[in-house]
């Protein structure tokens, strides 16, 4: 079983408790809270990497799940060797980085995986709209829809291409056609071009292999493509050269483009797939791979069968504005159902709705994704757009304010002292009022451990639906002590 905990024979705990959080609450955080998503907020030094961060870590390993761990800094793989040791898991690990054997062409993986939907054009497609998407963050013409279009419309002629062809996938082979298209009527009539162009002998072998779709492809690259207008055939031509060309040498060249020995599914049988490529030492090349696989890996546990693969997996993100795209809102949705457990941890909202504001609505892709999160984990913070969401969410109630008045009220007038006669009234009331449970105030005075706080530190966790006993509100002050 992959739950290692102790069950009563005669009633197997389907929602067993992962990790107290306090003695009042004996339920604590659940399995299925697990699967309902956490958010951790803490500004750098509040310690929510090794307060609530590395409680939950412990408590899914001691669990037995499957994961995938993303990296940022260069200690991630110390702190995630050191979690599955103490868990006695240490030969579970599996590290996938530019010194390991570990190699995976993701062109040939999601060509050839099991499943009716393998080998589709269309998901090869969006897969590169993914990789687009985290390269031009904070670019404004992510916003250009038009351009998206015409990217997808080139690739998938690209591949369709290649496959027809009966040529291997890959970014150096798609880089080839690409760059070897006709960009004009003209050169259509150049002898001397035309054998020089890999995409042309391409289209002469695909015409032969009796493709359904061959005409398509061929009116695309021989009509539709040359005689686009140049700046924009240039300005789509360049926008997926520069973002391809980077698979086409160096760390990535040799991680993605020279074999497959790994695929995500090996997370469904225990392992946990650590990519240690972390941004703080490898910069975009670290996003890249990252982003890549996350949205592979979540790919390949939404379509496995849960009653064959009942085994939780976890997807751990840390400094998760650095890897979010806009599909991580999709797969949240519909993460619970897959048996799935995401932890993300960030310094603020701020960074979210900023990585994620090129695409136009970018806000309202943050406000959806973190809507899809039930925990959410608070630790001390600065951020005053965090604080005030914080205050928000765990929302407000009803509560009853007394008030007095004391007024002085004349009387019949006194003909022996020839004034009136003033004695004070007392009135009181009680009036509802509606206020905030937490003020955004108390999230900058939350202990950040360290020898100065006994290495205790604090957080608020609220869950949407739940009412803790300790507190009798949504929301629980839990200490964590650092290891």
């Amino acid at each position: 079983m992959w739950f290692k905990r102790k069950r009563s024979k005669r009633q197997p705990d389907t929602n067993p408790t992962l990790l107290r959080l306090s003695p009042k609450d004996a339920d604590g955080f659940r399995l299925n809270d697990a699967f309902e998503g956490v958010q951790v907020f803490g500004s750098t030094g509040s310690g929510k990497t090794s307060g609530s961060g590395a409680a939950l870590a412990k408590a899914y390993l001691s669990a037995g799940f499957g994961g995938l761990v993303l990296t940022n800094k260069v200690s991630d793989k110390a702190d995630w060797m050191k979690y599955l040791q103490q868990a006695g898991r240490q030969d579970d690990l599996i590290v996938f980085s530019p010194d390991s054997s570990h190699r995976f062409n993701f062109l040939e993986y999601e060509r050839s995986r099991p499943g009716r939907g393998a080998g589709l054009t269309e998901n090869l497609v969006n897969l590169f709209m993914v990789l687009l998407e985290a390269s031009e963050q904070g670019d404004a013409r992510a916003a250009e829809k038009f351009f998206d279009r015409a990217v997808k419309r080139l690739l998938r002629n690209t591949l369709d291409l290649l496959m027809m062809a009966g040529e291997p996938l890959s970014m150096r082979a798609i880089n080839e056609v690409v760059a070897s298209a006709p960009t004009s009527p003209e050169l259509l009539d150049d002898p001397g071009w035309q054998r020089s162009s890999l995409c042309v002998r391409l289209l002469e072998k695909a015409s032969r292999s009796g493709q359904r779709d061959y005409a398509v492809v061929e009116y695309y690259w021989l009509s539709q493509f040359p005689s686009e207008d140049p700046r924009t055939q240039s300005n789509v031509v360049q926008t997926f050269l520069v973002m391809a060309d980077m698979f086409n040498r160096g760390v990535l060249y040799d991680l993605f483009g020279t074999g497959l020995n790994i695929t995500p599914e090996v997370t469904q049988s225990g392992k946990v797939l650590l990519l240690d490529l972390p941004l703080k030492e490898f910069g975009q090349v670290g996003k890249f791979t990252q982003v890549l696989i996350k949205y592979l890996w979540q790919q390949a546990t939404e379509r496995r069968d849960i009653n064959r693969s009942p085994r939780p997996q976890f997807l751990w993100v840390d400094e998760a504005q650095d890897f979010l795209v806009s599909t991580d809102s999709a797969f949240q949705a519909t993460a619970r159902s897959s048996r799935t457990a995401t932890v993300y941890l960030t310094q603020a909202i701020s960074a979210y709705y900023a990585k994620l504001g090129s695409s136009g609505n970018g806000k309202a892709i943050a406000d959806a994704f973190l809507a899809n999160l039930a925990t959410k984990v608070f630790h001390c913070n600065g951020d005053a757009e965090t604080n005030d969401w914080a205050e928000r969410v765990i929302a407000r109630d009803w509560t009853y304010r007394t008030n007095s008045n004391v007024s002085q009220q004349p009387r019949n007038p006194d003909p022996k002292a020839g004034a009136n006669r003033n004695d004070p009234t007392v009135s009181s009331g009680v009036n509802p009022s509606l206020e905030s449970n937490v003020l955004a105030s108390h999230f900058t005075r939350l202990r950040r451990g360290g020898p100065a706080n006994s290495f205790l530190v604090d957080a608020l966790v609220f869950q949407a639906g739940r009412v803790w006993t300790a507190t009798g509100r949504n929301y629980l002050p839990v200490t964590f002590r650092q290891s």
